[in-house]
């Protein structure tokens, strides 16, 4: 025993540690590790949700940019065959181009009308991520969509790398009655996309 400072009261003191039952020393143990190393835990933590993150937004962005590669190539391959088709019969192929919306609609259709397909092993990750890729009787690729935004966003690529592409104009010509816009392969039929 000791006594306080005023000299007034008697303190027991022990020497030796307390004891405490072991779910009590564990507790202390973890909770004295977190405390010390709160904010390197924290770091850590954020570091790893950041990676992860970047990690998912550029496997994302990978795999939309193929598609909008894919989807440019079907593009350029359709509207240089539509042009060579008008060169050899313009009477049955009357307008040297393709209409921008009826491309869209063709190689974008919503994903609601590919409900009956069966996707393929191979496509099986592109079906998780909400493409279904589907071939057309030109062996060109459709490719159902299944978010409205990201098929908005998709076309907007493509739809760049295409106005981009100096083989192609965009002009305003008149089907059946009503205005398109449409793109029309103004490029050497010797310089085909494929």
């Amino acid at each position: 025993t000791v006594l306080d400072d005023s000299g007034q009261h008697r303190l027991f003191v022990s020497r030796n540690p307390p004891e405490r039952p072991l779910s009590c020393q564990v507790t202390r143990s973890i909770g004295g590790f977190f405390a010390g190393y709160a904010v390197e835990i924290g770091l850590t933590v954020l570091v790893t949700v950041g990676c992860m993150v970047y990690w998912r937004r550029h496997v994302s962005q990978t795999r939309e940019n193929g598609i909008v590669y894919q989807l440019v190539e079907d593009l350029l391959d359709s509207i240089h065959e539509e042009a060579e088709n008008h060169r050899r019969d313009p009477v049955r192929h009357p307008v040297p181009g393709l209409s921008v919306a009826q491309l869209r609609d063709h190689y974008l259709p919503p994903a609601a009308l590919a409900a009956n397909s069966k996707p393929t092993p191979e496509n099986a990750d592109l079906v998780r991520h909400g493409w279904v890729p589907m071939v057309d009787a030109n062996g060109r690729t459709r490719w159902y969509a299944s978010d409205a935004r990201t098929r908005v966003r998709v076309w907007g690529k493509a739809q760049g790398y295409v106005l981009r592409n100096s083989n192609i104009r965009e002009t305003v010509m008149e089907f059946r009655g009503e205005q398109h816009r449409v793109w029309e392969w103004i490029g050497s039929y010797a310089l085909k996309p494929r």
